[in-house]
């Protein structure tokens, strides 16, 4: 590599260490270039993404704050105590986005849950179920409203229709899915190693 054509602060070829240096905090910040790529993607639907790349984010830091190099560790231990200032305003409607996916329903985010929380586990848990019943409740006991807007919406069906169906033919063009890959190879690992013990 002929750094010195490329950089003009060249001064002399970086050690091994800087290299390694380099390439660690290079795939760290990998990961969040790439939650940053789906948080802004324009091609699909993006709302029950959210907390899974946010839940990747949070392992990813948790894993360099237990490194054995004091920068990557400083860099985390940095990194998380922003995490922890805004995750508490947030988590609870990214979690409610993925429970209404019938794909996924309550069993992941209660195994996130318990990653993230440990022992406050089951209190989180049953803090998001209250939730979800309170919603159910609303949209039970409020139906007029619903009969009410079903013949001013009907107008605009057709169109609704067509852009979903854009929606869906542009998800299935990108259908990116890292992230809860990453999710579900830990997911299903801590189910079967359950299954083997039952």
């Amino acid at each position: 590599m002929h750094l010195e054509l490329s950089d003009s602060n060249y001064r002399h070829c970086p050690s091994r260490y800087v290299w390694e240096k380099a390439r660690k905090i290079g795939l760290f910040l990998s990961v969040f270039y790439d939650i940053t790529c789906i948080f802004s993607g324009t091609k699909y639907l993006t709302s029950k993404f959210y907390f899974p790349a946010i839940f990747r984010a949070y392992i990813t830091i948790i894993d360099q704050m237990s490194s054995t190099e004091d920068y990557m560790k400083r860099m985390a231990q940095n990194m998380f105590s922003k995490f922890e200032k805004y995750w508490s305003k947030f988590y609870m409607i990214l979690s409610i986005a993925v429970v209404l996916d019938p794909r996924h329903k309550l069993n992941l985010i209660d195994w996130c849950y318990k990653r993230v929380y440990g022992e406050r586990a089951n209190e989180e848990f049953f803090k998001l179920k209250e939730k979800l019943f309170c919603l159910y409740r609303l949209y039970g006991t409020t139906p007029s409203q619903f009969q009410s807007t079903s013949s001013s919406s009907s107008h605009g069906g057709s169109r609704i229709n067509r852009e979903a169906q854009n929606t869906d033919i542009s998800l299935r063009m990108t259908d990116p899915f890292e992230v809860f890959h990453f999710i579900f190879v830990h997911y299903y690992i801590y189910i079967c190693s359950n299954i083997c013990y039952l």
